[in-house]
């Protein structure tokens, strides 16, 4: 009977606690009655294992509405009607008509206005922004407005892009900033306040230091590199000023 009712919970997409209708948990390895169930969450999370709750679809359609979305593990697909957000995982798909935004997603994030997550494995995409606010981002990052991650290990491609450390793609319509950047920086104004190991293509570009190139109009290094543009200024540069090309001696 327990059985059949925990698969009537799922498919109407609810969230399962272990430890209800008695189950055993990956922790203790033995049923749970009501006297003991504080024992054993205790014991679970000692262990770190686990009496979470999960599911694989969930339905969402404000925050709080339904309240299991703050805390829920979606295994599939988690879907906003019109939003969706919460403090758990989802490992599959997310997407809403304006926004998605749980915390921690390895899979697709998407949405037609926002997205954003803290730790992020995966492809991000919306139409207005996507935001990362967790330290690291590992994908791929895509908007036709606005773009802002943590260190990025991937690609984030928008209009307007904010990252920290860059390893791989950076590519802006308008505007790139960045710190270190290992790959490639390509936008009408690129700034790099770290060092460049790559290459950098502008219309206006400006890195802190270079062991690359940098390819633009106006080409501003603080030391290193090689440049080539129609102005190039270079601290280190053979000369600190010079048109067409420019390298640090």
């Amino acid at each position: 009977m327990k059985t059949w009712i925990a698969m009537m919970l799922l498919s109407a997409g609810l969230m399962l606690p272990a430890a209800v209708l008695g189950e055993v948990t990956p922790a203790q390895g033995k049923k749970c009655d009501a006297k003991e169930q504080a024992k054993c969450e205790a014991l679970a999370e000692r262990q770190g294992a686990s009496s979470e709750s999960w599911t694989p679809i969930q339905i969402c359609f404000f925050p709080g509405v339904p309240e299991a979305m703050w805390t829920s593990n979606v295994y599939g697909f988690k879907s906003g009607w019109p939003v969706t957000c919460g403090h758990g995982r989802v490992w599959g798909l997310e997407g809403s008509w304006f926004y998605s935004g749980t915390d921690n997603v390895r899979g697709i994030q998407v949405s037609w206005i926002v997205c954003k997550a803290l730790e992020f494995d995966g492809i991000q995409s919306s139409w207005i922004t996507c935001l990362n606010l967790g330290k690291q981002f590992n994908g791929l990052q895509a908007s036709a407005g606005y773009v802002q991650s943590g260190d990025l290990n991937g690609a984030q491609c928008g209009t307007v892009n904010l990252a920290g450390n860059v390893q791989g793609l950076q590519a802006g319509l308008a505007f790139c900033l960045s710190k270190d950047v290992t790959g490639f920086q390509a936008s009408p104004v690129a700034i790099n306040r770290g060092t460049l190991r790559g290459v950098q293509c502008n219309f206006y570009g400006q890195v802190e230091d270079a062991t690359g190139l940098q390819i633009g109009v106006v080409n501003v290094s603080r030391g290193g590199g090689f440049q080539f543009g129609l102005i190039n200024v270079m601290k280190d540069g053979f000369l600190p000023f010079f048109p067409l090309f420019n390298f640090s001696i």
